[in-house]
């Protein structure tokens, strides 16, 4: 296994990041970008792996922490984020914010 990206999977019971996945895809569709073909899987990227020196240890947190819970909470809006990678390292930039507003 060569882990590349860790992630935290995002619990959606009422499914109400789909249908903002979907608009999204269908607003960028025009500028170039393609839509996913895979399925849309909630989740929050925590980091990028860069090298496999130490993976037993990272695999062993990850494994330790698998069935965590973490806290509930409501977004009041997102950031549209500009990720580059650079052998570096990834840069990013905020290109836009977008609150949400609810009924």
């Amino acid at each position: 296994m060569k882990p590349r990206v860790v992630w935290v999977g995002l619990d959606d019971p009422t499914d109400t990041l789909v249908p903002l996945v979907t608009d999204i895809e269908q607003c960028l569709e025009p500028l170039g970008f393609k839509r996913e073909k895979r399925r849309f899987n909630p989740h929050i990227t925590l980091g990028r792996v860069r090298s496999l020196k130490g993976k037993s240890m990272l695999v062993d947190g990850i494994r330790q922490l698998h069935n965590t819970q973490g806290p509930s909470f409501m977004a009041a809006g997102v950031n549209l984020i500009r990720s580059i990678l650079r052998p570096s390292g990834a840069e990013y930039s905020q290109l836009e914010y977008f609150e949400f507003t609810f009924s």
